[in-house]
């Protein structure tokens, strides 16, 4: 699923980007420009690093609960 419109990046491209260590919307930004032109996918990158957890050099969804 496509996150970034503007940059064609999906989730799993965002996940890479926080994996790098790119761990708010402005570095993500920096690194590849996803959420810098409409902001369209501001709140969807907001999401994906809130639910994302890295574990050990892997990538792991945190679950609520």
């Amino acid at each position: 699923m496509y996150v970034c419109i503007c940059h064609g990046f999906t989730v799993e491209d965002i996940q890479f980007q926080i994996r790098a260590g790119n761990s708010s919307v402005n570095k993500i930004g920096r690194s590849c420009g996803a959420g810098g032109d409409c902001g369209a996918c501001v709140k969807k990158i907001q999401a994906i690093l809130k639910t994302t957890v890295i574990d050990d050099g892997k990538l792991a969804m945190r679950i609520a609960g």
